[in-house]
């Protein structure tokens, strides 16, 4: 993968295994296949920082492979919570937000998610212990911030709290598989997490946050695709829909609030995912 602005090069030759645009400043977050992480600055056109930290992480703790990365920090938050705001139609107070002094990166590996403040080296990670030595499959961030979700391979969500570092609840269907793919978001009064699993079914679990957080039992929609894989979920929040994406080489549009099926699509590809685009000031998303 090569970095260009306006047509000239600002990095070559970079075999991407994830990457996270921040959603305010103009930062690009770069997880390459031998494990290096690259932050530039893309206006600029400056490297913000270049690093194998992880890789020597990855060694000397065994975190196993690295799967992903994204930024966390006040304005992560703040576009986060604005954007389910405004995609929910209704008004809620964009007040009290969780400040967070640092830009962390975010990077789930299999045994541990690495919090990485790569301006002063700080860290701070989820380990092994807290995921129970059970493998981090995927995550995504909370509407209601301080929240990381944690899909793990025992079928379980860990929920982590960035505020006081640790373990808030465990959500843990009746018939756990590993979950392969995660989303959440806010709907009347409560956060809803939707799961995709290696069976390819979709669990959704709804978060209550009144007297300490608790959980309702989760719904468990089977067989959502014919393949043994959901390869992402994408929420749509201007049609109130999920899209799945599973290797049976279909995608799926379920309602979000009781994941019944609204339509499906076939695609030629082998290897689906799903990628959201969208702003919080223009109506339309697209997948």
């Amino acid at each position: 993968m090569d970095i260009l602005y306006y047509g000239q090069p600002i990095e070559e030759g970079l075999k991407q295994k994830s990457l996270d645009f921040h959603p305010v400043k103009t930062l690009v977050a770069i997880l390459d296949d031998r494990n290096n992480i690259v932050v530039m600055d893309y206006l600029q056109r400056t490297i913000m920082h270049k690093s194998g930290f992880l890789r020597s992480v990855i060694r000397a703790e065994k975190t196993g492979n690295a799967r992903s990365i994204r930024f966390l920090d006040t304005d992560v938050i703040w576009w986060q919570k604005r954007k389910d705001v405004v995609d929910a139609g209704k008004p809620k107070s964009l007040d009290n937000l969780v400040l967070v002094p640092s830009t962390w990166l975010v990077i789930l590996c299999d045994h541990r998610v690495v919090f990485f403040d790569f301006m002063s080296s700080r860290r701070r990670d989820m380990t092994p212990v807290d995921l129970e030595n059970k493998n981090a499959t995927c995550m995504c961030f909370g509407p209601d911030v301080p929240f990381v979700f944690v899909g793990c391979s025992d079928g379980a969500v860990r929920v982590w709290n960035v505020e006081t570092w640790s373990v808030e609840l465990v959500l843990m269907p009746k018939q756990p598989k590993p979950i392969t793919s995660i989303t959440s978001y806010y709907v009347m009064g409560s956060v809803k997490v939707v799961a995709g699993t290696s069976d390819g079914s979709l669990v959704m679990w709804q978060v209550l946050r009144n007297h300490g957080m608790r959980h309702q039992p989760s719904f468990v929609k089977e067989r959502a695709h014919e393949s043994n894989n959901v390869t992402g979920l994408c929420l749509v929040f201007s049609e109130s829909l999920i899209y799945s994406a599973g290797n049976d080489r279909t995608i799926a549009a379920w309602d979000m609030f009781s994941l019944q099926e609204r339509k499906r699509i076939s695609v030629r590809s082998k290897d689906v995912r799903l990628i959201p685009f969208g702003h919080p000031d223009v109506e339309t998303s697209y997948v």
